[in-house]
């Protein structure tokens, strides 16, 4: 044989036995992944500084585009906050959304917070509808214990098993109306993560992506923390600014996944080609991986160049419109002439108003800003108001106000902050007067804090909870077109006025009181302590049933308060007394204020009648009858510390003599909240410097006594309060020591005028 056909020979035996065992030959394929995410329920473009962006027509143009030049090698992802909560959107619910987003070929998308902002009912049809997978593996209805959708899908595409996850933040729990949420619970997600993609695994899926609806900064985590995903198309991004947005979108596919994400708002489709080398074995590797942003603006994408290519898409939007136009486009009423009204200042007035509420709560995100002036169209109320929520009125304390208004000045996010009517001074007073921690206010607020979202578990907590069965929304529109039908124009002046600045309050409390007395040293010499007429001390207990009806008469200066109290009790003590006494203490008070603000001290003015009648076992009675004129002020130095001090007249009437004090009170009342309890402590100073049943110089007695007092809420009605008082009688009569411990139930009832 020739040499050269040796060689020949010998080169044809080496590829067909040797070379394939150490040769393996490849194919590329390339994935393309078109994206979207936060688009926010915005079906229309939007202008950005002039600029048209946006809207369903031109995402629907650029998706069908490429579609068409590969149409075997293409997925469409978004990342969730897709059906709202934006009015044309929320008009049906979401439903042309999802129409819209079938129409467009869309292969799956995360639950975000805002597919829950119709419900869970709704979001369930939301799921039905769709002819794409809508995925959560995070979200699980608390009764069966499963996920709400499915977790993952697994699809071929050109060859290559995509399995695909969804997550969803569990912040979601809180960001949409709360009693919405109950029927499901939020998983963390990472764990979770972790499993459905060992599940993927197992189903040998080439390429995982994880559709993350979590945030960037838990974006990143979830790539550091959870192994096995080749890249993540994330939602959750609250910015405009592509430039920020491509930088925080590394390709970074070597080390862990990809990160990528649009700018909100659906101004923007994103596209991932992915490259991956096929091997003799069927594995694939990534060898590369190309951004890009498709940017939805007119001057690239004219409304006439695209219209043609998306006329069914056209067609179902403009129906949508149709419906919505007819309701929402009319004139709904009008603004006074050379005013200009933003909504985030009429919307909690005209609540405030309507349900006569002493205050307000909304939460910032819940309303858009809108500026009205001219003619007033219910669509611009419908934007101004985000999401459809419903009135609910209920009782907040003092302190629990505080709270909330504390809450709110910690929140970086502006959404997550309160708009508030009815609370003057930075918090320091609600229709003139001081917020008094332990009193309670009629508030109107809407489902969402009513349930404790946005971390407003305070607002939550309060009593007497109503659903008024008002949507938030239909509340103003009611208003605007009543004025309207009236022929008056809306005017923030007028509105305000014509809130009732006058109510009164009525509140009942029934209590059973038990207090211990311990004096000091042997006070023989001392007639007046604790108003018994003894000269032997030891340590005795009283109890009593309490009862007291107070009203509150309140206007923009001033307000006048009124209490009755009555008191049913036993003295007991062995030696103290021959026989027990049974005290009948009926006692009556009427103060007249002038509110902060006005003066550099707040004056007040008070007057007090109280009868003490004893009767003792063997029938016969004896007492006194006090009554007392007092004048002075009060002022609030720094947050928890008043000082009050003033002149007062006491009359003293028992049966036989007539006695006159002229004294100064003087008092220092601290009070701060600790885990909700409230602690007060006052120390007061009482000297008497007139006393007609002495002839004595001037300031011959005072009485001093430190008070330290603490309530408990049991529940909404029941409260328990101890106090521990340090006191005497005396300049230099005995210390005693005293304990009370009463239970408590509290009714108030009342409204505004």
């Amino acid at each position: 044989m020739p040499k050269r056909l040796n060689n020949l020979f010998f080169l044809l035996i080496l590829f067909i036995f040797v070379i394939p065992q150490n040769f393996c030959f490849s194919e590329e394929i390339v994935l393309t992944i078109l994206h979207t995410n936060d688009t926010y329920g915005r079906l229309l473009p939007y202008s950005v500084e002039g600029v048209e962006f946006g809207g369903m027509l031109r995402r629907a143009y650029v998706i069908r585009q490429i579609i068409s030049e590969i149409p075997n090698n293409v997925i469409v992802l978004d990342s969730g906050d897709a059906i709202g909560p934006y009015p044309l959107a929320a008009f049906d619910q979401g439903k042309t959304v999802i129409q819209m987003m079938n129409m467009m070929g869309y292969t799956a998308m995360a639950l975000g917070n805002h597919e829950f902002d119709y419900g869970v009912d709704i979001l369930r049809e939301r799921i039905g509808e769709a002819k794409f997978a809508m995925l959560s593996a995070n979200t699980i209805e608390r009764e069966t214990n499963k996920t709400l959708s499915q977790s993952y899908i697994s699809k071929e595409v050109a060859g290559i098993k995509v399995g695909i996850l969804g997550l969803t933040t569990p912040s979601a729990g809180f960001r949409a109306a709360p009693q919405l949420q109950r029927p499901i619970k939020f998983s963390e997600p990472f764990p979770v993560a972790k499993a459905t993609i060992s599940e993927l695994k197992s189903q040998e899926c080439d390429f995982i992506i994880a559709l993350s609806h979590l945030g960037y900064q838990a974006d990143m985590e979830l790539s550091a923390q959870v192994p096995g995903i080749n890249l993540i198309v994330g939602g959750e991004m609250r910015s405009y600014d592509e430039k920020l947005i491509t930088a925080m979108s590394p390709v970074s596919y070597e080390a862990g996944p990809a990160l990528v994400y649009c700018p909100w708002y659906g101004g923007y489709v994103g596209r991932v080609d992915v490259y991956l080398e096929k091997h003799n074995d069927g594995k694939y590797t990534v060898k590369d991986m190309k951004i890009k942003k498709y940017r939805l603006d007119e001057k690239s994408y004219p409304n006439d160049v695209i219209s043609d290519s998306v006329k069914d898409l056209k067609i179902k939007l403009e129906l949508a419109q149709i419906d919505y136009q007819g309701k929402y486009y009319g004139i709904l009423g009008r603004v006074a002439e050379g005013e200009e009204i933003n909504s985030l200042e009429l919307v909690p007035l005209i609540v405030r108003k309507q349900t006569r509420a002493e205050v307000v709560l909304l939460n910032r995100g819940s309303l858009g800003s809108q500026v009205f002036n001219g003619e007033i169209k219910r669509v611009q109320v419908s934007e101004s108001i985000q999401y459809e929520n419903r009135v609910y009125t209920l009782e907040m304390s003092g302190a629990q106000i505080k709270d909330a208004l504390a809450h709110s000045g910690k929140q970086f996010n502006e959404n997550r902050r309160l708009i508030f009517s009815g609370i003057e001074g930075n918090g320091a007073s609600i229709n003139g007067r001081p917020i008094t921690p332990n009193e309670y206010y009629l508030v109107a607020t809407n489902d969402f804090l009513a349930y404790g979202g946005d971390g407003y578990g305070m607002i939550g907590e309060g009593r007497k909870k109503k659903n008024t069965g008002l949507m938030l929304e239909q509340v103003v529109v009611d208003y605007i077109k009543d004025a309207q039908e009236s022929n008056q124009a809306l005017s923030i002046k007028e509105l305000k006025e014509s809130i009732p600045k006058l109510f009164f309050k009525t509140r009942t409390d029934l209590g059973l009181l038990v207090e211990g007395l311990t004096v000091s040293e042997t006070a023989k010499d001392y007639p007046k302590v604790n108003m018994l007429q003894s000269k032997n001390v030891g340590n005795f207990y009283y109890w009593s049933l309490n009862g007291k009806f107070s009203t509150l008469l309140a206007a923009p200066e001033y307000y006048l308060e009124t209490n009755l109290l009555s008191k049913y009790g036993r003295l007991q003590h062995p030696d103290l007394l021959e026989k027990q006494e049974i005290d009948d203490n009926i006692q009556g008070n009427l103060i007249f204020k002038l509110l902060p603000g006005r003066f550099a001290l707040d004056p007040l003015a008070r007057f007090e009648v109280e009868n003490i009648e004893f009767t003792k076992t063997d029938g016969s009675r004896t007492g006194k009858l006090v009554t007392q004129l007092s004048i002075g002020a009060e002022r609030k130095i720094i947050p928890g510390l008043t000082i009050s001090g003033g002149v007062l007249a006491r009359r003293h009437k028992p049966k036989d003599v007539t006695e006159t004090q002229l004294s100064i009170d003087l008092r220092a009342k601290y009070q701060l909240n600790y885990k909700k309890i409230p602690f007060q402590s006052e120390l007061k100073f009482f000297p008497i410097f007139k006393d007609t049943a002495s002839d004595e110089p001037l300031f011959t007695n005072y009485i001093t006594s430190f008070v330290n007092s603490v309530k408990f809420p049991l529940n909404r009605y029941l409260f328990l309060s101890a106090d521990a008082i340090i006191y005497r009688e005396t300049q230099v009569g005995p210390w005693a020591r005293k304990a009370q411990l009463a239970l408590q139930a509290t009714q108030t009832w009342g409204r505004k005028s």
